[in-house]
């Protein structure tokens, strides 16, 4: 079961914030700090886990500030298989004591105290959360049986060990269910209660043991996982072994984070990276673009990183042309991993597009000036790439670089979106203007496509299918927008047959880096 959708009201920032757009897998919210980011997955904590909150996170926002009719806390989830409909949990005042108490609703049945047998169950970790809530809501979920016991107090000693360098030992003391422990014992046998160690070893070993109940499990429902800022504490290189163990816990459960690190944000699927701002009332809201734009400037500055610490990130720098490629080859190597034939995942390599072939003599020699590593190059098959590739070649500082121009057979000039399959191709085109052209529009048949495209490259090619279109839909926009068109082509990557003329090139570039 995974959440589908939420409704938070008057839960300190979040006023009026609805969002609608949650992946199965991993999810991740970035913004600046004081935006609400936190406030998003402690409303979905009281949502799941509290009875009550306190008077301190009502919001205080005043009434031309917000739209909904309430004066309390509501926050409603609805869920992917659940014929409930969305569920709602008020938070209102008691008289007789501090604090506003949770009844929660679905279509006007009180679920309050039946709640956990219509929800999954949901972990959230923070510094701020209950210690104890999140102690006793990990041991609701492990199983006490010998062998499956000792694998996971195994495989989470590993996470302590491989992703926090730590030397501790965990262990549970689960003598009183009611009050459950965790332990640490330390190279020097000293054993001591997780409580009294610090808040950094507090969320090593949280992690740790979440990951191996999380990885171990076989349940077809899962559950949910809700983590504030995973990074915190952690150098680069842990970073980067959180973030790939939690991919992998994504595809069981839902995953969903908020962070400052660029190391958790995965180009590859981007479409689960979500941007938390303040509107002009000073409500939590978010964008799902702005942070795409301009080459994801405003994700560079959000989170403080410059050109240089953006290289360092990733071990392998590939620059190319525009961010039609950009966007694609992550999801390109993700899917050669997935079937063997490369080595190296995305997190290993760096995409950085210059806008347009005409800066990247310019934009290489920038790169070269910051750092001093190995980068490669992909250019378009045409006039105006070849012409580039002359320019680097005449500059020694280039001279230990990796230039690739892929060349589509039988057609004198190419680009990025010939390599794809025809059948993809094809598929795409008619699907875009499909959703474009809402009434009356007949998909172009393929003798059709074949002959708009006569062996010329894309660009002529999408030239000559928006004229067809404006002649034959007069009141349609023609235009066929290249980053809509490469989220489409996106979505339906699924192997390498779709971009087989391709796969050598990517296995010259891993080789090149890997000779490095």
């Amino acid at each position: 079961m995974r959440i589908q959708e939420i409704e938070i009201l008057n839960y300190k920032t979040t006023v009026d914030f609805k969002f609608n757009c949650f992946k199965n897998g991993l999810n991740v919210f970035i913004g600046t700090n004081n935006v609400g980011k936190s406030n998003i997955l402690e409303a979905l904590n009281a949502f799941f886990n509290r009875s009550y909150i306190d008077d301190n996170e009502v919001s205080r926002f005043l009434n031309h500030q917000k739209v909904n009719e309430y004066d309390y806390p509501v926050i409603g989830i609805d869920f992917d298989i659940s014929n409930l409909g969305m569920l709602y949990a008020h938070f209102q005042p008691n008289k007789d004591k501090k604090g506003l108490d949770k009844n929660v609703y679905a279509q006007s049945t009180n679920l309050a105290n039946t709640l956990k047998e219509h929800v999954p169950k949901f972990i959230y970790l923070s510094r701020t959360n209950d210690f104890k809530q999140t102690i006793q809501s990990l041991v609701g979920m492990i199983s006490f049986e010998n062998q499956l016991y000792s694998r996971l107090l195994t495989n989470a000693n590993q996470f302590m060990s491989e992703i926090f360098d730590s030397t501790y030992k965990l262990y549970f003391d689960y003598r009183n269910l009611d009050d459950p422990q965790i332990r640490l014992i330390d190279e020097f046998n000293d054993d001591d209660i997780l409580e009294n160690k610090s808040s950094g070893t507090q969320m090593a070993a949280l992690i740790s043991l979440l990951l191996s109940i999380g990885l171990n499990d076989d349940s077809p429902n899962g559950f949910i996982v809700a983590i504030d800022e995973p990074e915190t504490s952690l150098h680069i290189g842990s970073q980067k072994k959180l973030f790939g163990f939690l991919k992998e816990l994504s595809k069981k459960h839902q995953v969903l984070i908020t962070t400052h690190s660029v190391v958790f944000i995965d180009k590859a699927h981007d479409e689960s990276i979500f941007l938390v701002k303040r509107d002009h009332l000073g409500r939590t809201d978010y964008h799902l673009k702005e942070h795409k734009n301009e080459n994801w400037k405003s994700l560079r500055e959000i989170l403080g990183t410059t050109i240089s610490d953006g290289l360092l990130l990733g071990e392998y720098n590939i620059v190319v042309e525009g961010r039609t490629e950009q966007f694609l080859f992550p999801t390109m190597i993700e899917i050669l991993v997935s079937e063997g034939l490369l080595k190296l995942d995305t997190s290993m390599y760096n995409f950085i597009s210059a806008e347009g072939s005409a800066k990247i003599e310019a934009f290489m020699s920038i790169l070269k000036d910051k750092i001093e590593l190995p980068l490669c190059l992909f250019l378009d098959n045409d006039k105006s790439g070849l012409n580039t590739k002359k320019q680097i070649d005449n500059k020694i500082k280039f001279s230990g670089d990796l230039i690739i121009i892929p060349k589509k057979h039988n057609f004198q000039e190419s680009e990025i979106e010939d390599f794809l399959d025809d059948d993809l191709l094809y598929d795409c085109i008619n699907e875009y203007y499909t959703r474009q052209i809402t009434t009356g529009y007949t998909p172009l048949e393929e003798l059709q496509l074949k002959e708009l495209r006569s062996n010329l490259k894309f660009n002529e090619f999408k030239k000559n299918v928006e004229g067809h279109i404006a002649s034959n839909y007069p009141e349609a926009n023609k235009d066929l927008n290249k980053m809509a068109f490469s989220l489409l082509i996106k979505e339906k990557l699924r192997s390498s047959s779709q971009f087989q003329e391709l796969v050598s090139n990517f296995k010259y570039v891993e080789k090149y880096f890997l000779r490095k």
